[in-house]
């Protein structure tokens, strides 16, 4: 019966062995790296390839294909970035999909402005020439520039922006567009009660 039992066991090695060899080699291997830019598309993308780990030969690993996804993202230089799996046969070509930021060419233009001048309203800003830009970007630095005209008692100003970009080198030219609006004043002070104290002094 044991001896039965122990050639039972080694001949269900000997099945399962030649199952496994055929499980590793159904893993598809990385034959190709690609690199799909949207627009703005830069000429040149071999720095793109630093940045990424996975190599061509590699065996096909989602974990490893995300974490690189995460490298680009993190290295601060692209907006967007995806992976795109093609099976070939037994082999994979994987393609990074990518936006590069724009950056900033020259000092951002302001139009519209009348009573803050274009320099205070840069430096309000505080975006300079080769900065990112994008219009999260500028949403969140306009939100600054809107409250400093709130100081100054412009409630009411808003401002937009456009972003005029070369899809050749990868760099943007931007707009402020202001409204400044009318400027508040104070015109009238009303005094409730207080009997005591004549209006006259109150205003002194």
């Amino acid at each position: 019966m044991t001896r039965f039992r122990i050639s039972a066991a080694i001949a269900l090695l000997l099945f399962c062995a030649p199952l496994a060899g055929r499980a590793a080699d159904d893993i598809p291997a990385i034959r190709e790296i690609q690199i799909e830019q949207l627009e703005p598309a830069l000429p040149n993308t071999d720095f793109v390839r630093d940045y990424i780990q996975v190599k061509v030969g590699d065996e096909f690993e989602r974990h490893s294909i995300a974490r690189d996804v995460k490298l680009l993202m993190d290295s601060g230089r692209f907006s967007y970035v995806d992976s795109r799996i093609t099976r070939t046969g037994n082999d994979v070509i994987l393609t990074y999909v990518i936006r590069h930021k724009l950056r900033l060419a020259e000092p951002v233009r302001v139009t519209g402005n009348t009573d803050v001048s274009a320099d205070r309203i840069r430096d309000w800003l505080k975006i300079n020439v080769g900065d990112p830009v994008d219009n999260a970007i500028l949403a969140g630095h306009t939100r600054d520039v809107l409250e400093e005209y709130r100081k100054r008692y412009y409630p009411r100003t808003t401002v937009k922006w456009t972003i005029d970009s070369s899809a050749s080198n990868g760099l943007a030219i931007v707009t402020l567009k202001v409204k400044e609006n009318m400027h508040a004043s104070l015109r009238k002070i009303y005094f409730i009660g207080g009997p005591a104290i004549s209006r006259r002094d109150l205003r002194k």
